[in-house]
């Protein structure tokens, strides 16, 4: 899995002076905005087993009644995925992608997330099924952020020398 590639969405709540500066862009729930703080910080500290709840209990509430801008819930999505993925949970990790994807179904990360996740299954068909369109929805990428390089992922390492994958990668690269 791609790690903390979100640095510049999380980093307002964990350097900000005041939190509550962010509250336009993050909703107007202060127990949700103090939650994804706290998740923030500890996700950038390295601290999963704390993000996760604290991420989760966020997720939970956004799914029955949404007050993050669509950048910020991009984020918490991403953010839980990719913290289930890390710490091997691959089950949660693509239950929150997919309902990623089934709510923002043109955001590519969360079919690359995806495609990670399958990867790191050794599921290479998957992997390659979902990174197809990732790349295809590349464009509708948020502003600062960068399309991330599967062949520099340790989620696809073990692709690098399957003709396929490397056949796949080409092809991305050409288009």
């Amino acid at each position: 899995m791609r790690r903390f590639l979100l640095f510049f969405f999380v980093i307002p709540f964990s350097y900000s002076v005041s939190i509550s500066q962010h509250r336009p862009m993050v909703g107007s729930d202060s127990a949700i905005v103090e939650d994804i703080g706290r998740a923030s910080d500890a996700y950038m500290a390295g601290h999963l087993d704390k993000a996760i709840p604290l991420y989760r209990s966020v997720y939970d509430r956004e799914k029955s009644h949404r007050t993050l801008t669509p950048a910020f819930w991009r984020v918490l999505v991403d953010n839980l995925g990719m913290a289930y993925g890390i710490t091997g949970n691959l089950d949660s990790a693509e239950a929150v992608f997919r309902y990623g994807i089934q709510s923002d179904s043109t955001y590519p990360l969360f079919y690359y997330n995806l495609a990670c996740t399958y990867a790191e299954r050794g599921d290479l068909d998957q992997a390659i099924a979902h990174l197809t369109h990732a790349y295809a929805y590349k464009e509708n990428m948020m502003k600062g952020e960068e399309f991330p390089d599967p062949a520099s992922d340790d989620s696809f390492k073990k692709f690098l020398g399957i003709r396929q994958f490397k056949d796949f990668l080409k092809k991305m690269q050409d288009k």
